[in-house]
């Protein structure tokens, strides 16, 4: 595949689309930050005996460093989004000097990344992979929304939780009609005790997985996340349980497949 350069104009970020090999060391690099569940993992197996651009993984570096001067680019089209923004994809035509540091944060596509990493390390395998510089993210909560109407949801939050009136310092977060509640956790608050929480919560309200909040768009739609962490976090090699970040901005290569090769 070529290389391509990713704009979003949204925020005026740019990114780097390229293909690597599974045993390179480069690929090696790559560092996940949350856990996988293993049903889902087992979802995935058959679909990745070919790798789909749609299937690129997502990941951040550390001064990701890209020689503009010695490039030509070829704008091929831009995509509006409503999800991720208007993006852009450039073909770049000459050849491209970047610098990408050892630390590489995977940002989306642990799943995948994770069974590439059991079932497919071969070396004729290489997998799509879309870098961003880590300066230009923003990672925010990953929230949860209710399957289904429940009255007792709030109640079982005030009987579990403290409820605060500080926004910078909080374990949970409640967000309905364009208001937003913050809880702490009683006792120890620590990174386990606030994720086994989110985890009690979302299987006995049957939630699922969702965008963070919209206030345009989601007046009447019940949200939990537990405190996401925080950038430098992300850097310490911790890993957080699955479904813990919400990282903006976002490149979709599956908006302009059909004009990549």
């Amino acid at each position: 595949m070529n290389k391509y350069l990713l704009k979003c104009e949204r925020t005026k970020t740019e990114a780097l689309l390229l293909t690597i090999p599974v045993t390179s060391e480069l690929f090696s690099y790559i560092t996940p930050h949350e856990s996988t569940i293993k049903e889902k993992e087992n979802r995935l197996i058959d679909d990745l005996k070919v790798f789909r651009l749609e299937e690129a993984l997502y990941c951040a570096s550390i001064d990701l460093f890209m020689d503009k001067s010695n490039k030509e680019i070829e704008h091929i089209k831009t995509i509006p989004s409503e999800d991720f923004g208007n993006q852009s994809i450039h073909l770049i035509k000459k050849g491209i000097n970047f610098n990408i540091p050892k630390q590489i944060v995977l940002l989306d596509g642990h799943h995948r990344f994770s069974v590439i990493n059991k079932y497919f390390i071969k070396k004729e395998n290489k997998v799509p992979i879309i870098f961003i510089d880590y300066k230009n993210i923003k990672v925010k909560d990953h929230y949860y929304s209710l399957a289904e109407r429940e009255s007792s949801f709030i109640d079982y939050l005030n009987q579990t939780l403290i409820i605060t009136k500080d926004i910078e310092d909080y374990d949970i977060s409640y967000f309905k009609n364009g208001k937003t509640s913050n809880y702490l956790i009683k006792g120890d608050r620590n990174l386990k005790a606030r994720f086994s929480y989110r985890d009690e919560v979302i299987k006995k309200y049957r939630m699922n997985s969702s965008n963070p909040p919209n206030n345009k768009k989601d007046l009447d739609i019940v949200f939990f996340a537990a405190k996401t962490p925080g950038k430098e976090e992300l850097l310490n090699g911790d890993v957080f349980p699955s479904k813990s970040t919400w990282v903006t901005p976002k490149f979709n290569p599956d908006l302009y497949k059909g004009d990549i090769f």
